[in-house]
């Protein structure tokens, strides 16, 4: 039976560290003295106004590339001539 009365002075111990603890992390402000505001202080209060922007056209970003691959004839003036490739599967065996 000496057990139990180890158990219940631990079980008691333990109870009153978390109590401390707990009462510890409490978040309320009755030690410190707050001025409330009264009824006829103002409090002023920032507001801000965002204006809102919508989306327009955005301009056309010229892409070079783009540009040059869309335009034909640069295309047939720039183009590498081809070449015949001679097989040599073909022909007398």
């Amino acid at each position: 039976m000496p057990n139990t009365t180890k158990l219940h002075k631990f079980v008691l111990i333990s109870c009153v560290f978390w109590a401390i603890f707990l009462a510890s992390c409490s978040t309320s402000n009755a030690g410190e003295n707050v001025a409330e505001p009264t009824e006829t202080e103002v409090i002023p209060t920032a507001t801000t106004r965002v204006a809102l922007t919508l989306p327009t056209d955005t301009p056309e970003v010229i892409d070079k590339c783009l540009a040059c691959h869309k335009d034909k004839q640069r295309l047939i003036d720039t183009a590498k001539p081809e070449e015949e490739v001679v097989s040599e599967n073909e022909g007398a065996g």
